[in-house]
């Protein structure tokens, strides 16, 4: 952590208000943003010198009447022979320490959290603030919404009998490690290639730092068609038949897990006007220079993004 000479003394600049603040990017995986992460900082930062409490030499010193060069406008000139043996004038001195915090399950990319008073010190002067600024990295299975928002992006994979017919199966494992059970009964739904529905209060958690809502989990749909294998088996056994049957391709079967780490959830129609939000779509059109623009929803909250709209039905 830099430090910086000391305020002016009478006759002098004057001093500032508080020592200039530390600024860290602190890296979080998109799961530990989820959940939450204790975290402890070993850091050295500059603190007034205990031993001369910043007057360079202890002891009393002799203030000038006015600015000079030669103290750099401070009104004070000390020998060198007697400069304080411990900061050797310098008034600051190197102290280490160790920062512990906890930050909270739902923390944004780009928010920051402020330990105030635990960075550098200039003398006669409160101390500067430590300031974390998250920077919360991409997961290859979820993304998060435009800056601002608490929504989760998903796409998740179905068979061609599961759109058609329904399923409850655990379709993805979230952030936290729960199994996330879908409930879709037959006859409810037939779900398309595209869909997009959502899961309330899936999303980012609301924590201390928001007034906001827990996030929704928006879920697309990629509808997973038979393969020329199974046409073939197909039209083999329609030969010579009056009778049309159609063996439709298995659902995908169930994973067994502890009942404890499983949340069941209901598929809901997304409000009209949301989109699923694209990031990488996101920042093509921001790096081509173009302005992406998000639909929103007062009742819902967070802004969203461009690309494949909710199923209406």
């Amino acid at each position: 952590m830099g430090g910086g000479g000391a305020g002016g003394g009478r006759g002098g600049r004057p001093a500032p208000r508080q020592s200039k603040d530390t600024e860290i990017e602190f890296d979080l995986t998109l799961e530990e943003a989820f959940v939450g992460k204790k975290v402890k900082l070993a850091m050295e930062r500059d603190r007034t010198c205990g031993q001369c409490h910043g007057s360079i030499a202890p002891g009393i010193v002799g203030n000038a009447k006015r600015p000079c060069p030669v103290c750099d406008g401070e009104g004070k000139r000390v020998r060198e022979k007697d400069h304080c043996k411990k900061c050797k004038g310098s008034k600051i001195t190197k102290q280490k320490t160790k920062l512990e915090l906890f930050i909270e399950p739902g923390s944004l990319n780009g928010e920051r959290i402020v330990l105030t008073g635990e960075g550098d010190e200039l003398p006669n002067t409160p101390p500067g603030d430590v300031i974390l600024r998250l920077r919360v990295h991409s997961h290859p299975a979820f993304h998060t919404g435009p800056s601002g928002s608490r929504d989760l992006y998903y796409t998740a994979n179905i068979t061609l009998s599961e759109s058609l017919l329904g399923f409850q199966r655990i379709l993805f494992y979230h952030l936290d490690g729960r199994g996330i059970k879908v409930d879709c009964p037959a006859g409810e739904r037939i779900i398309k290639h595209g869909d997009t529905f959502f899961i309330k209060g899936e999303g980012m958690p609301k924590n201390a730092s928001t007034r906001n809502r827990a996030g929704d989990l928006y879920v697309k749909f990629n509808v997973e068609m038979p393969d020329l294998e199974w046409v073939r088996k197909q039209q083999s056994q329609l030969r010579g038949s009056e009778t049309i049957n159609v063996t439709l391709p298995p659902k995908k079967v169930d994973q067994a897990i502890p009942e404890d780490t499983i949340a069941l959830v209901k598929l809901k129609e997304c409000p009209t006007g949301k989109t699923f939000y694209d990031e990488k779509e996101a920042r093509s059109r921001t790096n081509k220079g173009g302005r992406a623009y998000y639909d929103s929803d007062d009742e819902y909250g967070d802004t969203q993004g461009p690309s494949a709209q909710c199923a209406q039905q």
